[in-house]
Protein backbone atom coordinates (compact mmCIF):
# COMPACT_ATOMS: atom_id res chain seq x y z
CA UNK A 1 0.00 0.00 0.00
CA UNK A 2 2.73 2.43 0.96
CA UNK A 3 4.50 1.76 -2.41
CA UNK A 4 1.73 3.01 -4.34
CA UNK A 5 1.61 6.35 -2.80
CA UNK A 6 2.86 9.08 -4.63
CA UNK A 7 6.22 9.09 -5.27
CA UNK A 8 8.77 8.61 -2.04
CA UNK A 9 6.34 9.47 -0.09
CA UNK A 10 5.24 5.50 1.30
CA UNK A 11 8.90 5.61 2.47
CA UNK A 12 8.91 8.55 4.62
CA UNK A 13 5.53 7.49 6.24
CA UNK A 14 6.84 4.17 6.99
CA UNK A 15 10.43 5.14 8.15
CA UNK A 16 9.27 8.39 10.25
CA UNK A 17 5.70 6.81 11.13
CA UNK A 18 4.33 10.29 11.00
CA UNK A 19 0.62 11.37 11.87
CA UNK A 20 -0.63 12.50 9.15
CA UNK A 21 -4.53 14.48 8.33
CA UNK A 22 -7.47 13.50 6.47
CA UNK A 23 -5.94 15.97 3.23
CA UNK A 24 -2.50 13.67 3.33
CA UNK A 25 -4.73 10.25 3.44
CA UNK A 26 -6.29 11.90 0.11
CA UNK A 27 -2.84 12.75 -1.28
CA UNK A 28 -1.67 9.35 -1.06
CA UNK A 29 -4.57 7.62 -2.32
CA UNK A 30 -5.68 6.03 1.20
CA UNK A 31 -9.34 6.90 0.68
CA UNK A 32 -11.53 7.91 -1.53
CA UNK A 33 -13.83 10.77 0.21
CA UNK A 34 -13.67 12.86 2.53
CA UNK A 35 -16.50 13.63 5.00
CA UNK A 36 -17.06 14.81 8.57
CA UNK A 37 -19.20 12.50 10.96
CA UNK A 38 -22.63 13.98 10.72
CA UNK A 39 -22.35 13.67 7.34
CA UNK A 40 -21.17 10.22 7.76
CA UNK A 41 -24.21 9.61 10.07
CA UNK A 42 -26.71 10.18 7.73
CA UNK A 43 -24.91 8.40 4.49
CA UNK A 44 -25.11 5.64 6.93
CA UNK A 45 -29.13 6.26 7.74
CA UNK A 46 -29.47 6.76 3.86
CA UNK A 47 -27.29 3.31 3.12
CA UNK A 48 -30.07 1.76 6.04
CA UNK A 49 -33.27 3.29 4.19
CA UNK A 50 -32.55 2.77 0.63
CA UNK A 51 -34.35 0.27 -1.35
CA UNK A 52 -31.26 -1.58 -2.68
CA UNK A 53 -33.87 -4.25 -4.92
CA UNK A 54 -34.78 -0.98 -6.98
CA UNK A 55 -31.18 0.64 -7.12
CA UNK A 56 -28.24 0.32 -8.99
CA UNK A 57 -25.87 -0.25 -6.38
CA UNK A 58 -22.76 1.00 -7.84
CA UNK A 59 -24.36 4.41 -9.03
CA UNK A 60 -26.58 4.66 -6.01
CA UNK A 61 -23.36 4.53 -3.64
CA UNK A 62 -21.35 7.12 -5.67
CA UNK A 63 -24.37 9.62 -5.32
CA UNK A 64 -24.68 9.16 -1.78
CA UNK A 65 -20.84 9.62 -1.41
CA UNK A 66 -21.21 12.55 -3.23
CA UNK A 67 -23.68 14.34 -1.51
CA UNK A 68 -21.81 13.44 1.92
CA UNK A 69 -18.45 14.73 1.09
CA UNK A 70 -16.38 17.56 1.78
CA UNK A 71 -13.17 18.71 1.53
CA UNK A 72 -10.73 18.95 4.19
CA UNK A 73 -9.90 21.92 5.90
CA UNK A 74 -6.19 21.81 6.37
CA UNK A 75 -3.86 21.47 3.23
CA UNK A 76 -2.06 18.23 2.69
CA UNK A 77 1.84 18.96 3.96
CA UNK A 78 2.90 15.95 2.09
CA UNK A 79 2.23 17.44 -1.34
CA UNK A 80 4.00 20.67 -0.15
CA UNK A 81 7.27 18.34 1.06
CA UNK A 82 7.17 15.86 -1.60
CA UNK A 83 9.79 17.27 -3.76
CA UNK A 84 12.22 17.08 -0.79
CA UNK A 85 11.12 13.74 0.47
CA UNK A 86 11.15 12.60 -3.26
CA UNK A 87 14.87 14.03 -2.92
CA UNK A 88 16.01 12.40 0.58
CA UNK A 89 13.92 8.95 0.17
CA UNK A 90 15.05 7.81 -3.19
CA UNK A 91 17.46 5.24 -1.91
CA UNK A 92 17.50 1.96 -0.77
CA UNK A 93 20.27 1.97 2.32
CA UNK A 94 19.24 4.13 5.34
CA UNK A 95 22.69 5.15 5.73
CA UNK A 96 22.02 7.01 2.28
CA UNK A 97 19.07 8.51 3.13
CA UNK A 98 20.36 10.19 6.35
CA UNK A 99 23.58 11.31 5.05
CA UNK A 100 21.23 12.98 2.39
CA UNK A 101 19.05 14.49 5.04
CA UNK A 102 21.72 16.04 6.90
CA UNK A 103 23.61 17.42 3.91
CA UNK A 104 20.29 19.45 2.95
CA UNK A 105 20.85 21.43 6.15
CA UNK A 106 17.17 22.32 6.36
CA UNK A 107 15.19 22.59 9.39
CA UNK A 108 13.00 20.51 7.17
CA UNK A 109 15.63 17.40 6.90
CA UNK A 110 16.88 18.24 10.53
CA UNK A 111 13.61 17.47 12.24
CA UNK A 112 13.03 14.25 9.60
CA UNK A 113 16.18 13.05 10.60
CA UNK A 114 15.89 13.37 14.16
CA UNK A 115 12.54 11.85 13.84
CA UNK A 116 14.03 8.82 12.08
CA UNK A 117 16.63 8.32 14.61
CA UNK A 118 14.74 8.28 17.61
CA UNK A 119 13.52 4.92 16.35
CA UNK A 120 15.09 1.61 16.60
CA UNK A 121 17.57 1.35 13.88
CA UNK A 122 17.08 -1.91 13.27
CA UNK A 123 13.39 -1.66 12.49
CA UNK A 124 13.97 1.22 10.51
CA UNK A 125 16.58 -1.27 8.39
CA UNK A 126 13.56 -4.06 8.31
CA UNK A 127 11.16 -1.35 7.27
CA UNK A 128 12.99 0.22 4.32
CA UNK A 129 14.08 -3.41 3.21
CA UNK A 130 10.45 -4.60 3.14
CA UNK A 131 9.29 -1.36 1.10
CA UNK A 132 11.74 -2.15 -1.65
CA UNK A 133 11.33 -5.43 -1.95
CA UNK A 134 7.65 -5.15 -1.77
CA UNK A 135 7.66 -2.94 -4.70
CA UNK A 136 7.23 -5.76 -7.04
CA UNK A 137 5.14 -8.50 -4.69
CA UNK A 138 1.90 -9.16 -5.29
CA UNK A 139 -0.78 -8.64 -2.06
CA UNK A 140 -0.80 -12.12 -0.96
CA UNK A 141 3.55 -12.14 -0.91
CA UNK A 142 3.29 -8.94 0.61
CA UNK A 143 1.12 -10.22 3.13
CA UNK A 144 3.10 -13.50 3.56
CA UNK A 145 6.34 -11.75 4.08
CA UNK A 146 4.47 -9.42 7.03
CA UNK A 147 3.64 -12.79 8.83
CA UNK A 148 6.97 -13.73 9.18
CA UNK A 149 8.25 -10.41 10.16
CA UNK A 150 4.99 -10.08 12.64
CA UNK A 151 6.60 -13.55 13.87
CA UNK A 152 9.89 -12.33 14.19
CA UNK A 153 9.28 -8.90 15.69
CA UNK A 154 7.58 -10.81 18.60
CA UNK A 155 10.73 -12.86 19.35
CA UNK A 156 13.34 -9.79 18.92
CA UNK A 157 14.12 -7.76 22.06
CA UNK A 158 13.50 -4.06 20.52
CA UNK A 159 10.22 -4.50 19.50
CA UNK A 160 8.64 -5.28 23.41
CA UNK A 161 11.40 -2.14 24.06
CA UNK A 162 10.08 -0.16 22.28
CA UNK A 163 6.59 -0.91 23.61
CA UNK A 164 7.72 -0.71 27.35
CA UNK A 165 9.24 3.39 26.30
CA UNK A 166 6.14 4.36 24.63
CA UNK A 167 3.32 2.84 26.41
CA UNK A 168 3.90 1.38 29.15
CA UNK A 169 7.15 3.44 31.17
CA UNK A 170 6.41 6.45 28.35
CA UNK A 171 9.99 7.72 29.27
CA UNK A 172 10.79 7.80 25.78
CA UNK A 173 13.95 6.22 26.44
CA UNK A 174 14.35 2.94 24.66
CA UNK A 175 17.71 0.99 25.38
CA UNK A 176 17.90 -1.05 21.78
CA UNK A 177 19.81 -4.10 21.49
CA UNK A 178 21.01 -1.89 18.12
CA UNK A 179 21.87 1.54 19.36
CA UNK A 180 23.25 2.51 15.81
CA UNK A 181 22.32 2.63 12.60
CA UNK A 182 25.78 0.71 12.34
CA UNK A 183 24.66 -1.72 14.68
CA UNK A 184 22.49 -3.34 12.24
CA UNK A 185 24.72 -5.54 9.33
CA UNK A 186 22.64 -6.40 6.23
CA UNK A 187 23.18 -10.36 7.39
CA UNK A 188 20.56 -9.59 10.29
CA UNK A 189 18.64 -7.78 8.22
CA UNK A 190 18.64 -10.26 6.02
CA UNK A 191 18.21 -13.37 8.01
CA UNK A 192 14.56 -11.39 9.74
CA UNK A 193 13.42 -12.25 6.32
CA UNK A 194 13.21 -16.06 7.17
CA UNK A 195 10.83 -17.61 8.84
CA UNK A 196 11.06 -17.63 12.88
CA UNK A 197 11.30 -21.29 13.53
CA UNK A 198 14.52 -21.57 11.31
CA UNK A 199 16.18 -18.36 12.78
CA UNK A 200 17.29 -17.24 16.72
CA UNK A 201 17.83 -13.90 17.15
Amino acid sequence: FLNKAPGRLGRYLGLTASVIHAADVLYINGADAYMESGALERLLQAVEQTDWRLASVEEKLDQLIRESKTEPSQESTLARDQQAIDRHFKYDKLEEILQSLESEGSTFSSNVKKTMLSKSPFSLKITLKQLADGRQKTLEECFATDLVLAKNFLKHNDFFEGVRSVLIDRDQSPNYKYRHVSDVTDEAVDRFFQPSESVRF
